[in-house]
């Protein structure tokens, strides 16, 4: 009796303890909490900066760890107020809406308690919105060591022209020592003062100007400067001094007047034109990539012998990547790159993107091909080629032609999209037309012919 009674005891003992862990297995915990600040911080910095202050909601211990976000800040006046499904490009802001943006732009920047800002970009539309107050968020983003930025500006043209833009001037030196990217668009920054930002950024090492006024004149001189971006305003006639022994790369869209010297660029290897060619061709022997979007290669191109292609191209030794951007297709288009690709011995990638093909308008004459195919042209390290905006017989003729004249070739692309749409939002309307439907089938056909590997998208 005893015995048993003792047994009776050990077993309820035990079974209270297995119900105790139960309980508190089951017990609900708030186990986020229990992470380090730290783990906390990576957390929310994975998060848009309007995602993170949100999160002060949550707890107290939540309530300050926004301001210590180390991922992009990024603020959009256009994004504040509508939803992307709303926003259709008519929408103009009232005054309280632009001072509820600018708030809150002040009021995250001015809380900010992290070592550094990664990244701030800030896409704001100009009208009725004071210069000083981007002073003002210029100054606040040097002082909290910014690493990169990029300020986007706009200006509804309904309300004001002609139109007037930001003039960046240079107020201060302190801050930019930790600054590495720099992105202006649509503001007016004069060279000097371009200047004076290359020299008290020691640690930049890109730049880019898009659609920037009142650069007539621009000397440029950085030893740590290593992508130069300039999408300068098509009227702006500007003359372009560069030193920048460290630069790698380098693309410029130049006005019809304007001048280019590229006074030191030993590393430049990737170049990216919207316009004439000659403008670096004194640096052919050292690149490797090659990007041109033109309608002829030179300004003498297209007099003369025109079935002959452009002769003055010198030999680009070390060129494995081009892509040409033409608007369209025709004898002497056509003779312009062949005469690139004889150019580039050791070229393995090309891609050409045909904006307005029309094979009932345009068309590579019989005597062109004739002509091109007694040169008996060998493209020995040619290994892909990519042609987007394939429109028909005329693209058909040129990749069967270029196949032939390279023994190496094992990948083609055919898209039959027009460029325009492709890489954007509205790509899928531009895989919707009659025109790629039809361009596409005959794309299929063709890539039955070919002895490679052929993808048609």
């Amino acid at each position: 009796m005893n015995n048993n009674k003792r047994n009776l005891n050990i077993n309820l003992t035990k079974m209270n303890s297995k119900k105790r862990k139960l309980n508190v297995l089951l017990e609900p915990r708030d186990r986020i909490n229990e992470l380090p600040e730290e783990i906390l911080v990576d957390i929310i910095s994975r998060l848009t900066i309007k995602q993170a202050v949100a999160t002060s909601l949550i707890s107290t211990q939540w309530k300050h760890l926004w301001k210590f976000h180390s991922g992009r800040l990024c603020f959009d006046d256009h994004e504040a107020i509508l939803d992307d499904d709303d926003y259709d490009g008519n929408y103009i802001q009232t005054e309280t809406e632009k001072t509820k943006f600018v708030d809150c732009v002040n009021h995250v920047l001015r809380s900010y308690q992290g070592v550094s800002i990664k990244e701030l970009e800030i896409n704001v539309d100009l009208q009725g919105l004071s210069h000083n107050v981007i002073d003002e968020w210029i100054q606040i983003e040097l002082e909290k060591n910014v690493q990169s930025i990029m300020l986007e500006f706009r200006l509804d043209f309904r309300l004001v022209y002609p139109p007037t833009s930001y003039v960046f001037l240079m107020k201060s030196h302190c801050g930019f020592g930790s600054l590495k990217k720099l992105f202006f668009k649509a503001a007016s920054i004069s060279g000097n003062a371009l200047q004076s930002i290359l020299d008290n950024c020691s640690n930049l090492e890109e730049l880019k100007l898009l659609f920037c006024s009142s650069l007539q004149v621009l000397n440029l001189s950085s030893l740590s400067l290593k992508r130069l971006n300039l999408w300068l305003c098509e009227y702006d006639p500007t003359d372009i001094k560069i030193y920048a022994p460290n630069l790698l790369s380098f693309t410029w869209t130049p006005s019809t007047t304007s001048k280019l010297v590229l006074e030191s660029v030993p590393k430049l290897r990737h170049v990216h034109l919207c316009g004439f060619w000659h403008h670096i061709r004194n640096h052919h022997s050292q690149l490797q990539e090659l990007v041109l979007e033109c309608d002829k290669f030179s300004r003498n191109s297209g007099k003369g012998e025109e079935n002959e292609g452009n002769n003055d191209i010198p030999e680009l030794s070390k060129l494995t990547r081009l892509t040409i951007k033409y608007m369209y297709l025709n004898d002497q288009t056509f003779c312009d790159f062949v005469a690139f690709l004889r150019a580039a011995p050791s070229l393995e990638d090309f891609t050409l993107e045909l904006l307005f093909s029309d094979d009932n308008d345009i068309k590579i004459s019989e005597e062109t091909w004739t002509k091109f195919k007694a040169k008996n042209h060998c493209f020995k390290n040619l290994k892909k080629v990519k042609i987007a905006g394939f429109g028909g017989v005329n693209d058909v003729e040129f990749i069967r032609n270029l196949f032939n004249c390279a023994p190496l070739l094992d990948k083609i692309i055919i898209d039959a999209c027009h460029p325009f749409y492709l890489g954007g939002p509205i790509e899928y309307m531009g895989r919707q037309t009659t025109r790629y439907f039809e361009a596409r089938s005959l794309a299929v056909e063709f890539s039955k012919s070919l002895a490679c590997d052929v993808i048609v998208v």
